[in-house]
């Protein structure tokens, strides 16, 4: 082989690392959205994400501890 040929191909090897590094954290950042996603949804389905409107308007500190925050 061409000594000027084997210097390119050395050089082109091993180059690619950052498309293998920019390919992984594509797959990273898709698992956390997807998973974020799925416990959100059974979260929302079970527990509920948000209070009542009776429970905002009696105040979350009374509702959800049974104890109030500020005694006005």
């Amino acid at each position: 082989m061409n000594p000027q040929m084997q210097y390119l191909c050395d050089f082109t090897q091993g180059h690619t690392l950052w498309i293998q590094q920019l390919e992984m954290v594509i797959v990273t950042m898709l698992l956390s959205v997807i998973g974020t996603a799925i416990i959100g949804f059974a979260l929302k389905f079970t527990l509920g994400l948000r209070p009542t409107a009776e429970q905002e308007e009696a105040g979350l500190d009374l509702s959800d501890h049974g104890e109030e925050g500020y005694i006005l």
